[in-house]
């Protein structure tokens, strides 16, 4: 019955976004879709979850009672449906290859069966992650007891505030509790009926990546390879098999950004322009990280915009002039919403962050939480061929913002850890393993498109020559 419970919730996500997409389509009268059916469901999916939180965002705002807000949802599912129904040729007649109809079928075989195992695993573990229970379905109880518009505040807040709710991480963005509210509406048993979506999630998020890689290779041994990869990578396996942490959500959504912008540079559609634009922001409204990233994503776009224009020479001045700012201690702003301060002592940016300068050295937790805690830890012995490869081969100018991304986040990461307050979290083994998380689909796609080109080059090399 669970089973049954989590695959309609994600097909309500699916029904929810296959609807936008399709009423999006109609209105910038564009009949085309992205390219396959695995690719339309995976966007749908996502997309559907993104409408989701900002629905019941807000349907918090107009204080919307239970059965109400049961009523409207209901109401925009029909209206997908009969979209759906309206579009159904259009949205499920793609024609694909033959020779890929063999490979999807083993592939999502193994998919099935990873997620499976995963969910057998996770069915017999207690939920002890305190971030489940605590803070998303925590929160998301407390809105069904109270009502979805009470307020949740922290501690000092709570105290002065009669009619609000406390709770430790109410600073936490809202989007994974909203997730499980809905099926907590509905049933007691909400924890399970989320966990299948949490699956369901990560399969589709692999397969859309699995497609986009089987575009550059015929092997699909690696293609398999790649699969068991996903699925026992260190902290993946345990974030599907123990949820409650957002950072498996965030490690999706960042994936299926950098894939979502790939498509959008090739093909130039609207549709998948737009979908790009609710990938950015849905990143913050599931973790506070997600301003990183999503900052992180525009600055490695402007960085090699600038490098292949004729401006790359003031790349250079620009950082100059940044670190004179610093060192002077010039960026110091105060804001309605935030204060602004960047120097050699502190970091101050609005609500996001708020830490001294100070370098703890972490290297012992960095190089275990790399490779000493799970299976497979030797993937990562790839990222300095990645970092070598980004360097050294000519990139087309989408491949290089990926890639100049994940550089960026890499020492993001590294800078966070070594010389913040972070580094506490480093220290014990915790928040340091959860970044790594958010980061890891992304390097692992870049790590098999290297191996992929990697393999076709020798491919070209021995093929016999032909003389005339």
């Amino acid at each position: 019955m669970t089973l049954l419970t989590g695959f309609i919730y994600a097909m309500y996500f699916v029904i929810l976004g296959l609807g936008f997409r399709i009423a999006l389509k109609s209105l910038i009268k564009n009949q085309s879709i992205i390219g396959s059916k695995i690719e339309e469901i995976t966007h749908a999916f996502f997309l559907g979850v993104f409408l989701h939180i900002v629905i019941f965002n807000s349907l918090q705002i107009l204080d919307c009672p239970p059965n109400l807000l049961l009523a409207a949802i209901g109401l925009l599912v029909l209206l997908s449906v009969v979209l759906i129904i309206w579009q159904f040729k259009p949205v499920f007649t793609t024609k694909e290859k033959h020779h890929w109809n063999r490979r999807i079928i083993f592939i999502t075989s193994l998919v099935i069966i990873c997620s499976g195992l995963t969910y057998w695993s996770g069915y017999i573990l207690p939920n002890i992650a305190w971030d489940s229970w605590a803070v998303w379905e925590g929160r998301a109880q407390q809105w069904v007891f109270h009502g979805l518009n009470t307020s949740i505040v922290n501690w000092d807040e709570w105290l002065l505030e009669e009619k609000s709710l406390f709770n430790q991480a109410a600073n936490y963005p809202e989007g994974l509790s909203l997730i499980y509210y809905f099926p907590m509406l509905i049933s007691n048993n909400s924890f399970a009926t989320t966990h299948v979506v949490y699956l369901f999630a990560f399969a589709m998020m692999s397969l859309f990546m699995i497609k986009r890689l089987a575009r550059s290779s015929e092997s699909l041994h690696l293609l398999a390879f790649f699969v068991i990869i996903l699925y026992t990578t260190p902290m993946i396996s345990n974030h599907l098999m123990i949820q409650g942490y957002a950072d498996i959500w965030m490690a999706m959504y960042i994936l299926l950004l950098i894939l979502t912008f790939i498509d959008f540079n090739e093909s130039k559609q609207t549709d998948t322009g737009i979908s790009l634009i609710c990938y950015l922001i849905v990143l913050p409204m599931l973790k506070l990280e997600g301003w990183v990233w999503l900052l992180l994503f525009a600055l490695a776009y402007i960085l090699v915009r600038l490098w292949q224009s004729k401006f790359k020479n003031w790349i250079g001045v620009f950082i100059l002039l940044f670190a004179l700012l610093i060192t002077f201690g010039l960026i110091n702003f105060s804001f309605t919403f935030g204060d602004l301060v960047i120097n050699h002592q502190r970091i101050v940016i609005f609500n996001l962050i708020d830490t001294p300068i100070q370098f703890q050295n972490i290297t012992d937790q960095l190089l275990i939480s790399f490779f000493w805690q799970n299976n497979w830890s030797i993937i990562w012995l790839g990222l300095p061929f990645l970092i070598l490869t980004y360097f050294t081969q000519r990139h087309d100018q989408v491949y290089r913002v990926v890639q100049t991304f994940f550089m960026i986040a890499f020492i993001f990461f590294l800078f966070l850890f070594y010389f913040t307050e972070a580094s506490k979290w480093a220290l014990d083994l915790t928040a340091i393993n959860r970044l790594i998380l958010q980061l890891t689909p992304c390097y692992l796609f870049l790590l098999f498109n290297m191996l992929i080109k990697v393999e076709n080059l020798n491919h070209k090399t021995k093929e016999p020559k032909t003389h005339p």
